[in-house]
């Protein structure tokens, strides 16, 4: 398990080869394609240990979800969770503050778009997207929290591969398709902010970015018709100018455009219900309800959760060391190895899936052109 999570596949290969049980979990339910994911590698990374494992297990470990605790993801809902700034328990991970300050819990790797695309290519190339109807603890499938949270880029990944999502009812009744179209007429009817005035404005936060320059600058001499159909092979069938399409392609994680550009703040919700409404005029089918045990899973989570607030826990009294005998040498020695295993494990984290020359030799990697590390 630690080695799937710091991404050492050399020790993975030892492990296994002294039979390692694959199908291990750990307190929180979570397995070792869960555990992989948590240093958010690249897809030729993760590449390299679902390959070491059993093919057979393989296909069940990706179909695993966590506790129900722990927010019930399988592990491309996991991924979806990751990239869209929620932690382990679907809590809203995006930005917290500290100090007046504001800080971004997204790991860098999943800012990429086109890294955050490739890498839910890999998962459903080996789980044959068997995961992609199951609900998470709060009721969701990987498309209702991707629309939820505007990822633009991993909402066209799972209606390409599977369109019929987006007529699946999460535990609640509505589909992402439903959601999308309720995001953006919310979006249109709000009310405008109100506008306020600074005499010290410069007006330079007006100007285009490095990012947004560039992609305009790549698409300026393209023509309306040109324009159309770049969209419409993108499974979008709305009006575009030619200053958007370049933000439209980096947000889609297609490789092109600049990466420094983004979409205008409004543009997402429309995005999305553009790709929405175009994936059901192109496949429609049946609604497909939510069962009765789905939504007994969500409930059941929701009171778990309720009543380990109402009621007094001694497992959590002697935790925060309320032990009325005061324990004893054994237990504290104990304790101070977890704090020392937590500690060493943290110094490393910054280390995880970054191989040393060893380990690139047994792999057969190389030092790309300006880079100091490895890559498969």
């Amino acid at each position: 398990m630690l080695a799937c999570k710091l991404g050492r596949i050399e020790y993975v290969k030892v492990l296994l080869s002294g039979g390692a049980d694959q199908s291990t979990k750990n307190a929180m339910g979570e397995n070792l394609i869960h555990a992989a994911l948590h240093a958010a590698p690249t897809a030729a990374h993760l590449e390299l240990l679902l390959e070491l494992l059993d093919a057979d297990l393989r296909s069940h470990l990706l179909r695993q979800r966590k506790s129900l605790r722990e927010n019930g993801t399988t592990p491309l809902h996991t991924l979806v969770s990751q990239a869209c700034g929620l932690g382990p328990c679907g809590d809203d991970w995006n930005h917290y503050r500290y100090n007046n300050n504001s800080y971004n819990h997204i790991p860098r790797v999943n800012r990429n778009q086109e890294v955050v695309v490739s890498m839910a290519k890999l998962l459903l190339e080996y789980s044959k997207g068997e995961e992609l109807d199951m609900l998470n603890g709060a009721g969701e499938t990987c498309l209702h929290t991707a629309v939820r949270r505007n990822m633009i880029s991993l909402i066209k990944v799972l209606v390409d591969f599977k369109p019929q999502l987006l007529l699946r009812e999460d535990a609640v009744g509505r589909t992402p398709a439903e959601l999308a179209h309720d995001q953006l007429q919310s979006q249109t009817f709000a009310r405008p902010h109100d506008r306020h005035c600074n005499r010290r404005e410069t007006y330079l936060h007006r100007l285009p970015d490095i990012g947004t320059f560039a992609s305009r600058a790549m698409f300026k001499g393209k023509s309306p018709a040109e324009i159309k159909a770049k969209t419409e092979a993108l499974g979008l069938s709305g009006d575009y100018d030619a200053k958007d399409i370049g933000a439209l392609l980096c947000a889609l994680g297609t490789g092109e455009g600049a990466p420094e550009s983004a979409p205008r703040p409004s543009d997402p919700r429309r995005i999305i219900w553009d790709l929405c409404s175009t994936g059901l005029a192109k496949h429609p089918g049946k609604r497909r309800l939510v069962s009765l045990n789905e939504a007994n899973d969500v409930a059941r989570r929701l009171g778990e959760k309720h009543t380990g607030h109402r009621h007094f826990s001694v497992q959590n009294r002697n935790e925060d060391g309320g032990d009325e005998d005061g324990g004893d040498e054994d237990g504290g020695g104990d304790k101070v190895s977890r704090d020392f295993a937590a500690r060493e494990l943290s110094n490393r984290w910054g280390w995880a899936w970054i191989f040393t020359e060893y380990e690139a030799e047994q792999l057969g990697m190389e030092k790309r052109d300006g880079c100091s590390q490895y890559h498969p």
